[in-house]
Order: C-alpha cells, then sequence, then structure tokens
C-alpha cells in the first residue's frame, strides 16, 4: 500500500532529499507546475510525478523526489478514483471545457434512471479509445500535438469499430500533404461508477463553463458521477462515450482525483511546508 510510504521526506550524508508526498493540484496549474514547485521549496531538480493531471482537472498528485523517481512506472500501475462532471447536449474538438464546441443540442433532458442504465455498461474490463488529446504516440508523433498544429484542419471518422483522424493542410500550406493516424485502444478496467446527482442546466449556467461561446444549448443535462478505474483510463473519452451511448454530444466540465490507491485527497500536504 503506499499510504504508508508517503509524505516522509529524507536526506542523505549530502542532504539530498527522498520521498513521495501527496498534494491537491489546483485548477489552472498544470502537474509540471507542481514539481516546479516542489524544486524550489525543496531546492532540488531530481523531481518528478506519478501520473499527470490536465491544467484543467484538480486533485490528488504523487510527487516523487531524489532516489524515489525511480518507483513512477509502479505508483502509475495504482488504481484511482475520479469525481467528474459530464455536461450532455454539447461536445468540443478537446472533449473538455478548453476547446471550442463542436456540436450542440437544443433541449437536451435526460432521465436520471436513463443515466443508471447507460453507466452500467461502461463497468468491467473493456477496450477503450485513448483521447486525442493524449500523449499517446502514433507513427512517432504525440496525438495532442497533431490536433493542436495548426497548419492543418482535422476530422474525426469511425468506421469498421475503428477511429481515424484525417489532416488536411489549410489553404496557406499547400506544400503539406493530407494524412490519416488510426487512434488506438488500450485495455481498461473500471470496476465502478457511481451517479451522484443529474439536473437540468439554463442557458446562463452553461455559460459558466463556456464563457467565450456565443452559440450555447437553452437546456442541458448535468450528470456528476464517480469513477473507479485502472490506469489508463481517459475519463474525457468517457464521457464522450456515455455521451454517444445515449445518442448525445457530451463534454466532460470538471474533473477531481481523489484517490490513488489507498491516498485519498486529505492526505495531502502543503508544499509551502516541506522544507520546514
Amino acid at each position: 500500500m503506499i499510504k504508508q510510504i508517503i509524505n516522509k521526506i529524507t536526506r542523505d550524508e549530502y542532504g539530498r532529499p527522498s520521498g513521495i508526498i501527496a498534494v491537491d493540484k489546483p485548477v489552472g496549474k498544470s502537474s509540471h507546475d507542481m514539481v516546479d514547485m516542489v524544486r524550489k521549496e525543496l531546492g532540488t531538480r531530481k523531481v518528478g510525478h506519478a501520473g499527470a493531471l490536465d491544467t484543467f482537472a484538480s486533485g490528488l498528485l504523487l510527487i516523487l523526489i531524489g532516489k524515489d523517481t525511480k518507483k513512477a512506472d509502479s505508483l502509475l500501475a495504482a488504481n484511482k478514483s475520479y469525481q467528474a462532471r459530464i455536461l450532455l447536449g454539447m461536445s468540443t474538438d478537446t472533449q473538455d471545457t478548453e476547446g471550442v464546441v463542436i456540436k450542440q443540442v437544443d433541449d437536451t433532458e435526460v432521465a436520471e434512471a436513463d443515466c443508471q442504465t447507460v453507466l452500467q455498461k461502461f463497468v468491467g474490463v473493456q477496450d477503450q479509445f485513448v483521447s486525442v488529446y493524449s500523449s499517446v504516440k502514433v507513427s512517432g508523433n504525440k496525438l495532442r500535438v497533431l490536433m493542436r498544429d495548426n497548419r492543418y484542419n482535422s476530422r474525426i471518422d469511425y468506421f469498421d469499430e475503428k477511429k481515424v483522424i484525417k489532416f488536411s493542410p489549410k489553404e496557406e500550406n499547400p506544400n503539406l500533404h493530407e494524412f490519416e493516424v488510426e487512434v488506438p485502444r488500450k485495455k481498461i478496467n473500471i470496476s465502478g461508477i457511481e451517479l451522484m446527482k443529474v439536473e437540468l442546466l439554463k442557458k446562463s449556467e452553461i455559460a459558466r463553463y463556456f464563457p467565450k461561446s456565443e452559440q450555447l444549448p437553452k437546456i442541458a443535462t448535468l450528470m456528476d458521477i464517480v469513477v473507479h478505474c485502472s490506469k489508463g483510463t481517459y475519463i474525457r473519452q468517457l464521457a464522450e462515450d456515455i455521451g454517444a451511448s445515449l445518442g448525445l454530444p457530451a463534454v466532460l466540465v470538471e474533473l477531481r482525483r481523489t484517490q490513488i490507491s489507498d491516498v485519498v485527497i486529505a492526505d495531502a500536504v502543503d508544499i509551502h511546508k516541506l522544507s520546514n
């Protein structure tokens, strides 16, 4: 178990620190930002993390220091739990609130019973498409880098149970060529999904998540869930898949990691007190 070994920083005879600490990453900070904060606080460059969180997400992050950076692979393999908030009725090109709205359905109202039924379809071992904005490499390139390449327009197509991204050069880049990549799947295990709440949001409430978007649905359904899953599970992809099962576009609007193995949010420490 991990809890027994975290939040204990030791120093060798040369004063070099080692240890594993749990921190609560806030929204707006990257995982690398948290690593940099620990580096400055402890005065060492040898710091990493065991499982990144997106900038728009918050929650539990394990920071590895000194010789304990070698434990990254074993810690990455731990099961995790997330609180996720999914908006049914619209989607973005990044599957979260940081992207551009690409699809929406007006007046979307989904019954709680229908949400509950659909969620249970995703419990168990399954092959999940990786998120197109993940760091997974395809033909030597990270998917998120390809998707953010402003020289190309991208389009996602589904056929024969495959997911393919087609990249077409924009008019100002006539020397580039079209190409496509197939999005890989990964085997994951979702051990449980709990439906916490279903509520309807009005346009003014939806705008809180998409303040720069002028075209928004008048009504959309918001679903709060808790997901217990294996490593490699993409919650933003899960959100999109849940929406598809309901026949609706969907987008992940909030994400918080609450547990890694037996470590919970309450175990997180204040980075600024590490040097004390």
